[in-house]
């Protein structure tokens, strides 16, 4: 019996300590982690609605380099750039397109075909692109600076429930997980021999042997993710407490609100009446 008593507790301090060895290598390192989430997920929207009620090409363009440039020192340029280059040039393209070629104007550059490319039109993209670049770099850095825990830590800050927070942090993480596990099928329908690749017609044969394994499997999933939260007592009613506590509200972030107020009135106002 004492051999069976000393097996258990040297078994729960081993699990005691991996638990708090986890929990120490989750303490935030870099300075944008011990931001609080709310605050990461408001200073970008709160800066972006003052440069956005400048109305003025340049600011816009401006900001978005100032994003750039955060993204650096966060230490997150290597996730947030490719995301933008990406978004952006596809942006930059399709309204360039849009706006040079069925703006109507007066003053004629060229013409291509039928179209005709005029100043107003390429006037008009520029700033269309300069205010849809000042939306998404924002936007995007916030996807670099805010992981899905943290999202959900500021939703519950807002006041929604665990259960609303869940709803929203399932329904973002679904896109990837899905595009994840129909990779899987695929290459387990190539290794059964059945050809996935090729002309749009094979690809749309292989549709259905994909989409069947995909859909089955993403339902398994849900009633095994429904069973651990069950284990795992989400829904109680009682008081919980939670594994790792969530960051305090300080007064340094408190005051890093503040400032943001600040700078965004004062780009509103600027923008409006002095240039």
């Amino acid at each position: 019996m004492t051999t069976a008593s000393s097996q258990n507790t040297a078994e729960h301090t081993t699990m005691r300590q991996a638990i708090l060895d986890e929990i120490a290598q989750d303490v935030p390192q870099r300075f944008v982690e011990r931001i609080h989430p709310l605050l990461r997920l408001a200073i970008p929207v709160i800066l972006m609605i003052g440069v956005l009620s400048t109305g003025d090409a340049p600011t816009y363009y401006a900001f978005s380099i100032v994003i750039i440039v955060a993204s650096t020192l966060f230490g997150v340029f290597s996730v947030f750039w490719p995301r933008f280059w990406k978004i952006g040039t596809t942006i930059a393209v399709f309204t360039l397109f849009v706006r040079a070629f069925f703006e109507y104007g007066d003053s004629v550059l060229f013409h291509v075909g039928p179209l005709t490319v005029t100043q107003e039109g390429v006037d008009s993209a520029i700033w269309y692109i300069a205010m849809l670049l000042a939306v998404c770099a924002p936007l995007i850095l916030l996807s670099s600076i805010l992981s899905l825990k943290d999202m959900a830590q500021a939703l519950e800050t807002m006041g929604a429930s665990r259960q609303a927070s869940y709803v929203v942090m399932n329904s973002i993480r679904l896109v990837p997980e899905l595009g994840q596990r129909a990779s899987a099928v695929q290459d387990a329908q190539r290794s059964r021999g059945i050809q996935v690749d090729g002309s749009r017609w094979i690809r749309l044969r292989a549709l259905l042997p994909t989409v069947s394994p995909l859909v089955l499997s993403s339902l398994a999933s849900v009633e095994e993710r429904a069973i651990a939260m069950e284990v795992r007592g989400f829904g109680v009613s009682k008081d919980t407490q939670l594994l790792k506590p969530h960051q305090k509200f300080s007064v340094r972030d408190a005051l890093y609100l503040l400032i943001s107020l600040l700078v965004s009135t004062a780009i509103a106002l600027g923008g409006r009446f002095l240039w």
